[in-house]
């Protein structure tokens, strides 16, 4: 995806993923952990920038986000770079994927294996949490989400 098609022009990031929202900053010395999110085709010019310029580049769209100097902020930081984002599966692996029902008593199985072939995501994650709400009858609260692939895992099928 290059970047003239990527939905936020403004910045270089689709998401600031601020991991100490989900434990808290007192777990990592009071500090916070930011993660950056981008997902972007190898002809895209910001998957040769330079590192440097490209953490530049970053701080200063995020200092515009919010509205402050975010450096003296910063301690350390990585950019990692991955030609592949998605899982890549093994010929079969739909027949690996164990059921949802479990051998014990009340006890579900739900987790990311459960989202193929759709791709990895916050949305199909949430998906298959409300499928597994399903399998405890408990439809009205699993209705609010909706069901089926997603239009990338109906277009790759």
């Amino acid at each position: 995806m290059s970047s003239s098609h990527f939905a936020e022009q403004r910045y270089d990031f689709g998401g600031v993923i601020e991991h100490t929202n989900f434990v808290p900053a007192e777990e990592y010395g009071g500090r916070h952990l930011v993660y950056l999110s981008r997902y972007l085709g190898t002809d895209d010019p910001l998957w040769s920038m330079d590192d440097d310029r490209l953490l530049d580049r970053q701080l200063n769209q995020l200092g515009k986000m919010y509205g402050r100097n975010v450096r003296p902020l910063l301690e350390r930081s990585w950019i990692f770079r991955a030609r592949h984002g998605a899982t890549m599966t093994d010929m079969g692996f739909h027949e690996k994927i164990p059921r949802m029902d479990s051998p014990l008593k009340n006890l579900l199985v739900a987790s990311m294996c459960h989202i193929y072939p759709d791709e990895r995501s916050v949305n199909n994650s949430i998906r298959v949490a409300a499928e597994a709400v399903r399998h405890l009858n408990l439809e009205k609260t699993a209705d609010e989400v909706p069901r089926g692939l997603s239009f990338s895992a109906k277009y790759a099928a």
